[in-house]
């Protein structure tokens, strides 16, 4: 039973992993509910942002009292991801993680004025200098080959094996590409024998591989000092030494000038410099990046509007060939398709409300007014920079949080937020169930299954929609989900989703402790968010890991709240923002003291079932008693706000 858990595990975290790996049509939009739902950080970025914000508060560069809040934050995230991390739970570094909780949780109850950060900072850096990204990579795969995990367990894994690969250095577009010239990944995981599996996770262990030397002919506007300084010593340093390119090079230049296209204006210049990277993209990244934000300010002086850097330029790596590339950042075109994507469902949405309040009550409300300001601001930031767009993003939420009174603005945000997404996760999850089942069934492999067409039968709606209270009572039932559970035994995604619905409809404790976890996972991603917003706003934007992986996270919480407040302004338009954002906090108050009621309530009627069924020595326990519901299921899954 170990074994097949074992593999039943790989075979899990192999498929999970694989969804941050594919962009083909079909698979997109799991692809961006895979990046928008991850928020299990690498917990090494983690623990290096500690060791900044220390080091800040010991040198004394900012303001003491807005770096210890900083602190304090980092370390509630710290202490959260090492309580539920496999590997600081698992690994080689168990014992010393779970001392470090230990002195942090001591630490906590302290006063402001007897905390040192001093024996807790010792400990992060001992521990970073012995597991950087790079080997806790490596450590995720081992643990994976050894020890059986649950499958809560490897959702977790999946999530932080692929945030330390991100926070490596590793571009997105590289890991698309890796996973299609790797043919053997999409071969169908329960087919893979044990060695088959084994060999699979050992490809993911050796993706990473020591950076390598780029060396990247660029041609870029250049400001006259910067020009004069670029002839005096044949080179400019700003960060990296972006040089005058040799004869041999401007020959290269010359024979291609028809694909770079570049200008022959005398404040163009083509420049050479040498990177080191973990992928070419990155690679173009970093050069271009660095040498636009340090020209900002003189674009500024000079009233010039337009990119520095040329689109086109040459790259050579190890391989000693150079070839053409494009400089425009290609991750953020894989992000920003799925931030476009949901913005027009809103503004789609927006629209229809805005000619509904306008045309009943001949004018535009204020809440209107602030709805589109916020999606104005979304709808812009799309073609910002990665830095830009996360502010952009921040700020749209600023606007529609307004109205909330009483808290600050990251008080608002913790508040109201996770709120939202928590009182939707038994929808979300049901969402993504029909969604994997209609694709299973609409498969080419698909054979009529009794089960599947009897579920489609009863709970299909229009537009191959499902209607919510029939597709609840379908799954609430137990031999429903084992029949599904044992039919679907070879998709171990779909497996791991039945598994999940079945813990969240038939055990109202499990629900209310998942939604509590799942609140506590976006107040700490949140935060994160907000300090990273921060950083970008008071330092040089000098931020080496992906910011878009944070902006679509922050993406996808803007726009659930957006979305909620549509659908309840469009049934009353007299409602005032501020007015639904109360309803959110409150209903959520409701709604767990709810589950708690419920929860009791079970507990209560199966107690009195099994005194009532003890008595009669002649009755079995029935299959109609094994499948009884003792609470309000449909209330559970789908909580009505409170006022609305």
């Amino acid at each position: 039973m170990s074994e097949e858990r074992l593999l039943s595990g790989q075979r899990y975290f192999i498929s999970k992993l694989l969804e941050f790996f594919d962009v083909s049509s079909h698979q997109l939009p799991v692809f961006y509910k895979a990046l928008q739902d991850k928020r299990y950080d690498s917990i090494v970025l983690m623990f290096n942002e500690f060791l900044e914000i220390e080091r800040e508060i010991r040198e004394g560069t900012s303001d003491k009292t807005k770096l210890k809040h900083s602190m304090n934050s980092s370390l509630k995230s710290i202490l959260y991801h090492c309580k539920n991390n496999p590997w600081a739970l698992k690994g080689d570094l168990s014992r010393d993680i779970d001392y470090l909780v230990k002195e942090i949780e001591k630490f906590q109850t302290k006063e402001e004025k007897d905390k040192d950060y001093t024996r807790i900072r010792l400990a992060i850096s001992s521990i970073t200098k012995r597991s950087d990204s790079d080997s806790l990579i490596k450590d995720y795969i081992d643990l994976l080959l050894t020890s059986p995990l649950s499958y809560k367990e490897i959702d977790l894994v999946v999530q932080y094996f692929f945030s330390e690969i991100i926070n490596l250095g590793y571009s997105m577009k590289y890991l698309i590409e890796w996973k299609q010239q790797n043919k053997e990944l999409n071969k169908f995981t329960n087919d893979l024998s044990k060695e088959e599996l084994q060999d699979k996770l050992f490809l993911f262990k050796e993706l990473v591989k020591e950076p390598s030397s780029y060396l990247i002919i660029i041609n870029s506007w250049l400001p006259d000092e910067l020009k004069d300084e670029l002839y005096i010593d044949d080179s400019v340093n700003i960060k990296y030494r972006y040089c005058k390119i040799e004869a041999g090079e401007e020959k290269l230049v010359t024979e291609q000038a028809d694909k770079l296209n570049y200008p022959k204006a005398e404040q163009y210049q083509n420049l050479i410099v040498e990177v080191i990277a973990y992928d070419k993209y990155k690679a173009i990244e970093k050069v271009v990046k660095n040498l636009e934000s340090y020209l900002e300010m003189y674009k500024h002086h000079y009233s010039f509007d337009k990119k520095a850097v040329n689109v086109n330029c040459l790259l050579k790596s190890n391989e000693d060939v150079w070839e053409k590339m494009r400089t425009d950042n290609v991750d953020t075109q894989i992000f920003n398709k799925s931030m476009s994507d949901r913005e027009n469902e809103d503004i789609r949405d927006f629209i229809l409300l805005r000619d509904k309040v306008r045309i009943d009550e001949g004018k535009i409300n204020t809440s209107i007014n602030q709805l589109n300001n916020s999606l104005e601001t979304l709808r812009k930031s799309i073609d910002d920079s990665p830095e830009n767009r996360l502010l952009n993003n921040w700020s749209s939420l600023e606007y529609i949080l307004n109205s909330y009174e009483g808290k600050s603005i990251i008080g608002k945000v913790i508040d109201i937020v996770p709120k939202v997404i928590c009182m939707y996760h038994v929808k979300d999850q049901l969402n993504i169930l029909w969604e994997n089942l209609s694709k299973y069934k609409g498969s080419k492999d698909y054979k009529e299954i009794e089960i599947i067409e009897s579920l489609f039968q009863l709970c299909s709606r229009d537009k191959g929609k499902y209607d919510k209270n029939n597709f609840v009572n379908f799954l609430a039932s137990e031999k429903n989900l084992k029949e599904l559970y044992d039919c679907l035994e070879g998709n171990v995604v779909i497996h791991r989703e039945i598994a999940y619905i079945r813990e969240i409809l038939l055990n109202i404790k499990r629900l209310k402790e998942n939604v509590m976890t799942l609140h506590d996972l976006i107040e700490h991603d949140l935060t994160r968010i907000y300090r990273l917003r921060n950083k970008l706003v008071h330092s040089d934007n000098n931020i080496s890991f992906n910011i878009d992986i944070f902006t679509i996270r922050l993406n996808k919480y803007i726009n659930s709240l957006i979305g909620t407040l549509i659908h309840y302004l469009k049934r009353q338009p007299n409602l005032h923002i501020s007015e639904v954002l109360n309803s959110i906090h409150e209903t959520y108050k409701w709604y767990i003291d709810f589950l708690e009621k419920e929860d009791i309530k079970e507990k209560e009627l199966k107690e009195k079932e099994k005194k009532t069924k003890g008595k009669d020595q002649s009755s079995d326990m029935s299959e109609e008693f094994e499948e009884k519901l003792y609470v309000d299921i449909a209330t559970a899954a789908f909580p009505p706000y409170l006022y609305l």
